[in-house]
């Protein structure tokens, strides 16, 4: 048993709780443990026994009509850029294809604005302990992907080349936060299966969206680091519109994600 679905992409962008509410639907099995990571391992590629564990997740799948799990850091293609890690023999989408080829016929991508979505990986990393005192988010190792997992054309063309576009769906995470209720419904309606109120009464997506607030205290940005980002992303955020066919200016108020994210010193 292996999944059909898979939720790749993007960090920080819904992932968990999109993982979540798919759950509340019969025809949907998705995994107990969410971000197995077992394509992000190159050093599970031909080994049998990693295989045969990572297919045990699915084991209680029954009869469900797609049978998926998520982990976010599937969708990241390191290339050749000097802020990547070194490319490696196998990656993500590569032994994705290589092990599951026409069995997985769905992969969901949800992508948000990747300055906040840049800005949230790097709280979310010092939370864990994992930034030192004073690192900045370009003083992060690249290894954290903190920009390069925001550089969506990248990965999902990588992605297409890899599996075919037509197994790719886009979404937006301003669509999530802004009717979580209707998003559910649009992803469960685009794998194909009923939608019923019941469904949606079950899953509460609306009292889900938001997320309890960290303990820890959020370190601002300089306003430097924002505008870097910016000039990064700008070409992300034309390649998201052109391919969704979506006009984006929230991803380009440079000014409303400052008054956010910045350091207000």
């Amino acid at each position: 048993m292996r999944p059909n679905l898979m939720i790749a992409g993007a960090q920080k962008s819904g992932t968990t709780w999109l993982h979540r509410m798919l759950r509340h639907h019969p025809d949907i099995f998705m995994t107990r443990q969410k971000e197995l990571d077992f394509f992000s391992n190159p050093d599970n590629y031909g080994d049998a026994a990693a295989l045969a564990a990572y297919e045990q997740h699915f084991a209680d799948a029954g009869d469900a009509r797609w049978r998926g799990e998520s982990t976010p850091h599937y969708f990241w293609h390191r290339g050749d850029r000097p802020s990547s890690p070194p490319v490696r023999a196998w990656e993500p989408a590569d032994f994705v294809a290589a092990v599951l080829g026409d069995e997985l016929e769905r992969v969901l991508l949800v992508f948000r604005d990747p300055v906040s979505r840049a800005v949230s990986a790097y709280h979310h990393n010092n939370a864990r302990g994992r930034v030192r005192e004073g690192e900045g988010i370009f003083d992060c190792p690249p290894s954290m992907g903190l920009v390069d997992l925001g550089l969506y054309s990248v990965h999902w063309k990588h992605w297409a080349g890899a599996l075919g576009e037509e197994r790719l769906t886009v979404y937006l995470f301003d669509d999530l936060a802004a009717q979580p209720r209707e998003f559910l419904a649009t992803v469960m309606g685009d794998l194909g299966l009923d939608v019923t109120e019941e469904i949606l009464d079950a899953a509460r997506p609306n009292r889900t969206i938001h997320k309890r607030k960290a303990p820890h205290v959020k370190p601002h940005l300089p306003v430097a680091d924002l505008d870097r980002l910016f000039e990064l992303s700008e070409p992300e955020i034309a390649w998201v519109e052109s391919h969704t066919g979506r006009s984006l200016p929230a991803w380009r108020d440079r000014d409303a994600l400052v008054a956010k994210l910045a350091d207000p010193a």
